[in-house]
């Protein structure tokens, strides 16, 4: 395979830190090209705050592995990834999307996703790995995905995984583009990946009363709830303050196994909790033991109440529960929802499409509660493409207005 497929040992793969002198010859160098395969690594897994930590470009022969965290994004190459000029190749574009504008507040050009465009071709392992793999007959190693990318210095381990995430890219994105030609739906990738520029990052706003959401809450008691509450508030306060993901400062588990200690009238003394074995050792465990020593405070409004006939779990009046929809749909809403449904689920075979992604049952669940009038009126609702309304549109409106 030649290099332009991103095969060969002899491949040059350079690293440098953004702020490097070499970098306005690497960026003119790069700004030659009609497409760049373009990746990103960030901290999510490991730090309560996410930003980009690695910046990945490749070219047909060359690979940059490139470094923001201590001079951010100089100019000339934030003119680059902002350039309509050319084409970038993503894998699963709509996190880099949101991750750029995060952290540099930066809107990248024109795209080409090959999540989405194997999507399109109706395939159904849509990781880089299997499409990798299938297309070019390549191996590529995801052992080091959930790497902490913000320490220093990498290892040739993660430099090497990080730069396998863009080598094989424009190949590949060349294979599915030919695909979609074939089979007419170029249109329709270069649409989504329209829709996917405007994506926004979504800001992390913390319900101090989503404790209830995790694994095993519901079946605690009243004392066991305060505790699970209190443990989950201080956890928050300790993952921001600390710039820690919440998981490694105390996992769930380990939060519900205090709320069943409390029910129990078994929660160790604060003595046998600074020195328990179960609770992670770099853990701030006297200020655990104070957030659990204050829970005085009376229940939140969220209060389980007896199981109904069906042995279901029925929450109090003014809480739906966790996770809980909010409300039955009445019979006619309901066979409207069927009847879309049947509707997308033939469309989509016809394609050879997941249904899930030709069109999304909460969509259709808007649809059956509000019945658009109009082509036009339907086209103009979120969650639902022109290449889906010119495909299906019609038929939509009519299962809506029998």
């Amino acid at each position: 395979m030649a290099n332009g497929d991103g095969a060969g040992p002899e491949r040059p793969f350079s690293v440098m830190d953004t702020g490097d002198t070499r970098m306005a010859s690497v960026v003119a160098s790069l700004a030659r090209e009609p497409r760049l395969a373009l990746d990103t690594e960030s901290n999510s897994f490991h730090s309560y705050h996410e930003k980009i930590c690695l910046i990945q470009v490749s070219t047909p022969t060359q690979d940059y592995v490139l470094d923001p965290l201590r001079a951010g994004l100089p100019d000339t190459l934030r003119s680059l990834l902002s350039s309509e000029d050319r084409l970038l190749v993503l894998h699963g574009a709509d996190f880099d999307v949101r991750s750029f504008k995060r952290t540099f507040h930066l809107k990248l050009g024109l795209l080409f996703d090959t999540h989405v465009a194997a999507s399109l071709l109706g395939r159904s392992d849509l990781g880089l790995k299997a499409l990798v793999h299938a297309e070019l007959g390549q191996e590529i190693s995801k052992d080091e995905q959930r790497s902490d990318w913000s320490r220093r210095p990498l290892s040739e381990r993660q430099l090497e995984y990080a730069r396998q995430d863009t080598r094989f890219l424009l190949a590949l994105a060349e294979r599915l583009e030919e695909q979609l030609v074939s089979l007419g739906r170029l249109d329709w990738l270069k649409e989504e990946c329209e829709r996917l520029r405007e994506v926004q990052p979504s800001e992390r706003v913390f319900d101090p009363e989503a404790y209830m959401r995790i694994k095993g809450a519901r079946t605690l008691g009243a004392r066991g709830r305060r505790v699970l509450r209190a443990a989950y508030l201080w956890r928050e306060q300790v993952a921001d303050a600390s710039d820690v993901a919440p998981f490694r400062v105390l996992r769930n588990d380990q939060m519900i196994r205090l709320g069943v200690a409390a029910d129990r009238d078994a929660l160790m003394s604060s003595l046998e909790l600074t020195a328990s074995k179960w609770l992670p050792r770099e853990l701030d465990r006297r200020g655990l033991v104070d957030a659990l020593e204050a829970t005085a405070p009376p229940m939140p409004p969220a209060q389980r109440t007896p199981q109904d006939a069906t042995g279901r779990e029925t929450w109090e009046a003014g809480s739906r529960g966790p996770g809980k929809p909010s409300g039955r749909l009445d019979e006619a809403t309901r066979l409207r929802f069927e009847r879309l449904a049947a509707v997308r689920n033939a469309a989509a075979a016809r394609l050879g499409l997941d249904p899930g992604f030709f069109l999304s049952n909460s969509f259709l669940r808007r649809v059956a509660l509000a019945p658009p009038a109009s082509l036009e009126d339907l086209a103009r609702m979120e969650g639902i493409t022109r290449w889906r309304c010119d495909v299906v549109g019609e038929e939509l409106l009519a299962s809506v207005h029998l």
